[in-house]
């Protein structure tokens, strides 16, 4: 009845996590669905048939050909009415552009690329084959319905490529709200001088946190200290940069963590200075835990900040503004009120109310 198309499952990511809920959605709907994918997913998944690819090659632009083709192979001999990808991929009837626009992701990636690798992007293999696989499932008659999770991302499909616009239908994100309940309410609220601030992110650069340490290295009048999680290859590099700026004793690396939660509940606010994100999940978990969100609106997920719950800002007005709406809202601190008037501000967003609509579409 139906085919879902996602490259890989691992145990960490957003994306995937919304996979596996999307998963049982489809599953609920229909009784059972096949999933296309490589390797095996970590948490088996009942009523749905795994057909697994191997990639041959170690090259990543062949691995994602390789994917492609095979999704094509697959679909060709065993035809459903609907086939539903949340990668990019050169057909299906319905496509999840959950990575965003890669030719915007690229225009984003000149703000904080060396020029060596601008200069790389027009020859690099893996970039073409993406922009190729992108244009072929954006265009394509046989897509019928494209779901974006934000707003931005719509606006950037309509931007560089030939789609009808009544084609495409924003979801934002999901989240575990109502599961989220009880780590909530072990939020500590400490009265203390030290705002704790939180950054969250796999691949600092393209998660601004070069741009962050920066905003933060102007702000003299106010204690704070950074904690930074999440996985980064050059991790030494941003240790050295954070002690050039003069914040070796305001910033902490923890790396890659399983559990997210006990840095939600300390923190008095998230900042996410993102150069290109559709919608980092991070925003929304950050809220459904009561934290108060600065983000770039380069991120997707800004969209749903209000006055109460958080704001967004322009990385083109530099550091300095940064540092100014960070050092204004750092007088605002964590409080059992104010976290829970920003955990109800996305009751709606729990996956139980998100991933309906789009099931039903």
């Amino acid at each position: 009845m139906l085919t879902l198309l996602k490259s890989t499952l691992s145990i960490q990511g957003g994306a995937e996590k919304y996979a596996k809920a999307l998963a049982q959605a489809f599953v609920d709907r229909f009784g059972s669905i096949t999933l296309v994918t490589s390797g095996t997913p970590p948490i088996p998944m009942p009523q749905v048939k795994i057909v697994t690819y191997t990639p041959r090659s170690r090259l990543s632009y062949k691995k994602v050909q390789e994917y492609d083709t095979f999704c094509t192979s697959y679909i060709q001999k065993h035809p459903t009415p609907y086939i539903f990808s949340l990668d990019r991929n050169s057909h299906q009837t319905h496509i999840r552009a959950s990575n965003g626009v890669h030719a915007a992701y690229l225009e984003k990636r000149k703000h904080y690329d060396s020029i060596w690798k601008k200069l790389t992007h027009r020859y690099n293999p893996l970039h073409a084959h993406i922009l190729k696989i992108e244009k072929t499932g954006f265009e394509s008659s046989e897509t019928q319905k494209i779901f974006t999770n934000s707003h931005m991302v719509a606006q950037e499909i309509i931007e560089y490529y030939k789609t009808p616009p009544e084609k495409i239908h924003v979801i934002h994100n999901g989240v575990e709200w109502h599961a989220l309940q009880k780590a909530f309410d072990a939020t500590l609220y400490p009265n203390r001088e030290t705002c704790q601030l939180l950054f969250i992110g796999n691949g600092y650069r393209r998660k601004g946190l070069p741009f962050l340490l920066r905003a933060l290295s102007l702000i003299k009048e106010a204690e704070f200290h950074l904690h930074i999680v999440g996985k980064e290859k050059d991790v030494t590099w941003f240790i050295k940069y954070a002690h050039s700026l003069g914040l070796s004793n305001k910033a902490t690396f923890y790396g890659q963590q399983k559990d997210l939660l006990p840095f939600y509940q300390k923190a008095d606010m998230i900042l996410i200075p993102s150069y290109y994100d559709p919608f980092a999940n991070v925003t929304l978990e950050a809220l459904a835990m009561g934290v108060f969100a600065i983000s770039s609106t380069s991120n997707g997920a800004s969209e749903i900040l209000n006055p109460h719950s958080g704001i967004g800002f322009s990385i083109e007005d530099g550091e300095s503004n940064l540092a100014e709406i960070i050092h204004f809202h750092m007088r605002k601190r964590k409080t059992p009120i104010a976290a829970q008037i920003i955990r109800e501000s996305v009751r709606a967003f729990d996956f139980s109310m998100q991933l309906q609509p789009l099931i039903a579409l």
